[in-house]
């Protein structure tokens, strides 16, 4: 639908007065039917992610994949480091670590890197968190032992 299709449906139903109806043709329906299944999986990604991926990773790498996850559409991250930093109330440096450690994990990576100052960097965010538990668990195995 146009945006003029949609001018013109709301000057229909307010022409209509308060007893009108919501139209119930095909086209709204499936716009809702189309919007549910989206916020189930975004659901059950953060869901996933809190159960499953959340207790293997520290503050900062928990607190940066939260801010990127609220800040996605459609499974990608447009943001900067320091604009990640400002949201968390940390470090730049801190979040940098955190996306690293991310990005091994395969948790996130990167589609983009913005070179130019004032340019958003994009990130993909895994759908499906646990399917990087086994990574994850390596990469922190290998941290935690001693040199």
């Amino acid at each position: 639908m146009t945006s003029r299709d949609l001018a013109a449906r709301a000057r229909q139903r307010c022409a209509a007065g308060p007893a009108s109806t919501p139209p119930t043709d095909s086209t709204s329906i499936k716009a809702t039917d189309s919007r549910e299944p989206k916020k189930r999986d975004n659901w059950r990604t953060f869901n996933q992610f809190q159960d499953v991926i959340e207790p293997h990773l520290s503050l900062a790498e928990r607190a940066v994949w939260s801010k990127m996850f609220r800040q996605s559409r459609d499974g990608q991250c447009q943001t900067t480091a320091r604009k990640l930093a400002a949201a968390g109330k940390v470090n730049k440096a801190t979040v940098s670590r955190a996306l690293a450690t991310l990005t091994d994990a395969g948790l996130v990576w990167v589609i983009w890197h913005a070179r130019d100052k004032g340019r958003d960097s994009c990130y993909g965010i895994h759908p499906t968190p646990a399917d990087c538990l086994a990574r994850l668990l390596k990469m922190t195995q290998s941290r935690r032992t001693p040199k």
